[in-house]
């Protein structure tokens, strides 16, 4: 299986069960909000650029894991976002609660303007729904806006080394290695993508791109749903067995 098959393949079989999808919003958040007040800046900083991943996940997820498409663009729309924040707080004084909406803004246009191609190609007779398609293809840029708006916060600098073709391989190896479609699957994916390169930085300073292409190569043949296919696997005939979590189980019951 190819990257591209992967991408595109349906993937409705792979949403995540209601209650991881909770539970790892539930934790997000409270990392989020408990973890600067208890933590070394150093791990704030990098929980932080978790946080930065995850908003960009959501949307790519969104974008790849639901409607087949592939971008290996959202680096653009992401620097977009950090470019954008650095000039309206610099040179306009911007106030940094408007930065995030304006981000916003700007990125689902771009990205709409960016999709209009697509709706003109002669002889497209799915036109509904290819124009559903760039919407979410705007949605999604638009997020990644925000997420660069996140990324200058943290960072406090902006340089074009950081939104190269690296960073693009990033966002699609966070999406495949957590799990195309789901929520907690961001989160992992957002995770490995931050850690793994301070831990193979300290083999050599080249190899978290061998990594991410490894990892990418390793889930498409070995894993292609993700480390979210191993926790339904594992936790989904535990929970089955919850009383009231059987498909149908009261209704079963009231109806023998």
């Amino acid at each position: 299986m190819s990257l591209v098959q992967l991408l595109r393949r349906p993937h409705a079989e792979l949403d995540a069960p209601l209650w991881l999808s909770r539970a790892t919003v539930i934790l997000v958040v409270g990392v989020a909000v408990v973890a600067p007040l208890v933590s070394a800046p150093y791990v704030n900083f990098d929980r932080s650029m978790v946080l930065v991943y995850i908003v960009v996940g959501l949307g790519l997820n969104l974008l790849t894991g639901n409607t087949g498409q592939i971008s290996l663009g959202h680096g653009f729309f992401f620097a977009l976002g950090a470019y954008l924040s650095a000039v309206l707080v610099e040179n306009h004084s911007v106030p940094y609660l408007l930065l995030m909406p304006i981000a916003f803004a700007v990125g689902y246009i771009v990205g709409y303007l960016f999709g209009l191609p697509a709706l003109r190609l002669p002889g497209l007779q799915l036109v509904p729904a290819t124009r559903t398609k760039t919407t979410v293809f705007a949605f999604s840029a638009a997020l990644a806006g925000v997420g660069g708006v996140l990324y200058s916060f943290v960072v406090q600098y902006v340089g074009p080394e950081a939104f190269g073709l690296p960073l693009a391989i990033a966002f699609i190896t966070m999406i495949v290695v957590g799990g195309l479609g789901t929520v907690p699957g961001v989160v992992f994916g957002a995770f490995f993508v931050v850690y793994v390169p301070q831990w193979t930085a300290d083999i050599n300073q080249s190899a978290t791109g061998i990594t991410y292409g490894m990892a990418l190569i390793l889930f498409i043949l070995v894993l292609p749903y993700g480390v979210i296919s191993l926790v339904r696997r594992g936790f989904g005939p535990v929970v089955a067995r919850i009383p009231g979590r059987r498909h149908g189980g009261p209704a079963a019951g009231g109806a023998a």
